[in-house]
């Protein structure tokens, strides 16, 4: 069974959101609306409603309804995933990611790194240095789901406007 699949680029209201997306908005200059968080939109057909799995910092890795993740987030933009998926794909990214913890770590490296691109303009390095491989943030799972090699080391923004551009 064939499954669409597309990547929601967000925000919200919390702190945290809002201070990711001015931040980001200092570097990426081509979205209309900067997001903060990244994450997978799953729709099944005959499925009554579609599903999103995301990482968040408080319970890591998730699946919520999409209508309860709209609740919180105001919906940026939302790319189809160009490669088809089906039902088993989905269903293995699910066991495989579901319940992984947040990579703290790997999330207070890139702020670090960051901070000195903003203040020193010191570059991005390719990696990231502290990330872990068995927890997630936004970037790193929707990455790897969606094959993007740079996932570590760019905000949800730069994501987005790559993707845009694919």
């Amino acid at each position: 069974m064939k499954v669409k699949l597309s990547y929601l680029f967000s925000r919200n209201e919390k702190i945290g959101s809002k201070v990711i997306a001015f931040a980001s908005g200092l570097l990426i200059k081509d979205l209309k609306k900067v997001p903060s968080h990244m994450a997978l939109l799953i729709e099944i057909p005959e499925w009554p409603e579609a599903f999103v799995l995301e990482s968040v910092l408080e319970t890591g890795v998730r699946i919520v309804p999409y209508s309860k993740w709209l609740e919180i987030n105001e919906e940026c933009y939302k790319i189809p995933c160009k490669q088809e998926r089906n039902l088993q794909e989905i269903i293995a990214y699910m066991h495989d990611y579901w319940g992984r913890k947040y990579d703290w770590l790997g999330i207070a490296y890139f702020a670090w790194r960051f901070f000195l691109n903003l203040a020193f303009k010191r570059d991005f390095p390719k990696d990231n240095a502290w990330q872990s491989d068995d927890k997630y943030f936004c970037n790193e799972l929707g990455g790897e789901i969606s094959g993007y090699q740079k996932y570590s080391m760019v905000t949800p923004a730069k994501m987005c406007s790559d993707f845009l551009k694919m």
